[in-house]
């Protein structure tokens, strides 16, 4: 099949095969059997098919489009999976996971382009395929580039590093040596998530069998949560054999479904107090849906976001539950569960009571796994005055327990890129002794410049920050910074003033957690 030589290039144009994993499917299927399908959507290189109301998830590489009506052959089937073509395609193009007829297209399209058709230009455009869906000859040569020009400072193989570029630079993220070699460790670790997706997905159908056919309020529940969580789950499926960068770009719509960042729990956090301090609460048990704003313009920068939730008609603020998302949900109905029956005010069978223990480890896997991998936000191309580029979960550990604190990294206003001399940082932490925080740095590293602000949510916290200042000051001239300006303010919230006695503690907590080094 030809590409046309035109300066866009339509992935649907030059695709040519497709496969399912076995483990996807339920479905007995022999060589040379016909199953007719409907297309569902197709995203990115994947296409969602109905077939006999199963739906499962196939790599796409032939050109489809939502709710055609296609007839699939199956070309073959192994232990691991299943290769499928159009039914009356006599071209002998089976659905695997590379075709020769792909990459022989590139390699045409690059020539006819005046581009050298070598091993880095190839891998940068197929990246750039998978995530933008159309290819310019500007843009790898610009990705070309960028590389060429980063790659003596990095000890990365030319293609790995190229492709690591292309990555960075189809989701409009800053292509220099922290980023590449931040990047390259990250796509290299997301191939470890797949057999995770899958084996949760078994479990998760393996569980509602069992617990479905129960009349116990409690399993009834559990069993409705399950099945939407399935249902979800059906979405986060993604090919064994997928490479790191369509990876990526799967969980790009993954993570924000499945997890709630700690800043979005914080500002709702904040804003409940707010409302249920100044009695503007609903009456009469109503739960009207209202628009959650950062209550702080301080802090808008780092907590930018805006996001619909019920507010509960009474309580006081320390019975508000955070936002939670699907995983949350269905590991504290398990764990519920699971307490009801060692207390013996439930009974179910061993097998039963091993799946859900099996499901939760896997839920509680599965959840630490995209905390880890939450690099950036790849939801969407950043905005550049209000998003970070990167995002990274910072573990805390103080004398009563373990907390997670959120490091957001953002460029500075009024610039379009981010390095080390172009740098803003945002630290956003929530301690039972210290309450909430948000510490902001503005950082020129080339001029060893600083200056930055500690917002703290209780008088008491800030009164301690505030005290620390100087020492703090002192601290950084001896690190090598020059400081511009370090000051402390308080987050407009009207919460309980922290008591006189928690002061020995929480100075304790400030002088031995809060690290300048670190």
């Amino acid at each position: 099949m030809d590409i046309p030589s035109s300066p866009q290039v339509n992935q649907q144009t030059v695709a040519q095969v497709s496969f399912i994993s076995k483990d996807h499917t339920s479905l007995q299927l022999t060589k040379g059997h016909v199953l007719e399908a409907t297309v569902q959507r197709v995203a990115d290189s994947l296409v969602w098919l109905n077939v006999g109301g199963e739906v499962f998830v196939a790599r796409l590489e032939i050109p489809l489009q939502a709710n055609q009506q296609i007839a699939l052959e199956v070309a073959d089937v192994t232990s691991t999976q299943i290769k499928l073509r159009l039914a009356g395609d006599t071209t002998g193009n089976q659905l695997q996971t590379t075709s020769p007829v792909f990459t022989h297209n590139l390699e045409t399209q690059l020539m006819s382009w005046g581009l050298e058709a070598d091993d880095v230009n190839l891998v940068i455009t197929k990246t750039l395929l998978t995530h933008n869906q159309t290819l310019n000859p500007d843009d790898i040569e610009t990705v070309r580039t960028l590389w060429r020009g980063l790659s003596p400072n990095l000890s990365l193989p030319a293609t790995s590093g190229a492709e690591t570029a292309a990555y960075l630079f189809a989701r409009r993220l800053p292509v220099n040596n922290e980023a590449i070699t931040l990047t390259h460790s990250y796509l290299n670790r997301l191939p470890d998530i797949v057999p995770q997706l899958t084996k949760l997905h078994t479990t998760l159908s393996q569980a509602y069998t069992k617990i479905s056919s129960h009349t116990n309020p409690l399993l009834g529940q559990l069993g409705h949560l399950i099945e939407s969580t399935l249902n979800q789950a059906t979405g986060w499926i993604i090919p064994a054999d997928a490479p790191p960068t369509e990876i990526a770009a799967r969980l790009a719509k993954l993570i924000p479904s499945t997890g709630t960042s700690p800043e979005a729990e914080l500002a709702n956090h904040l804003s409940q107090i707010q409302k249920m301090s100044s009695g503007s609460v609903g009456e009469g048990g109503a739960s009207p849906s209202i628009v959650i704003e950062p209550t702080s313009t301080a802090v808008s920068s780092s907590l930018s976001l805006s996001l619909s939730l019920p507010i509960p008609a009474s309580g006081s603020a320390s019975t508000v539950l955070p936002v939670t998302n699907p995983l949350h949900q269905l590991a504290a109905a398990i764990t519920k569960v699971l307490d009801a029956i060692s207390t013996g005010s439930l009974n179910i069978d061993q097998p039963e009571i091993e799946t859900l223990n099996r499901l939760a480890r896997q839920v509680d896997s599965l959840s630490n796994t995209l905390g880890a991998l939450q690099l950036s936000n790849l939801a969407q191309s950043p905005n550049l005055t209000t998003d970070p580029y990167y995002t990274f979960s910072i573990p805390l550990v103080t004398p009563n327990g373990s907390h997670t604190a959120q490091l957001k990294v953002y460029r500075q206003l009024g610039h379009s890129t981010i390095d080390p001399n172009n740098l803003r940082l945002a630290l956003l932490l929530d301690l039972p002794e210290l309450g909430q925080m948000a510490i902001n740095l503005t950082i020129h590293q080339a001029e060893r410049y600083l200056s930055g602000q500690i917002l703290s949510g209780r008088e008491q916290t800030h009164y301690l920050a505030n005290t620390e200042l100087s020492k703090l000051q002192d601290q950084l001239v001896a690190l090598g910074y020059r400081v511009g300006g370090l000051t402390a303010g308080l987050l407009e919230i009207d919460s309980p003033l922290t008591t006189m006695n928690d002061t020995p503690q929480i100075d304790s907590i400030l002088s031995t957690q809060l690290n300048v080094e670190a």
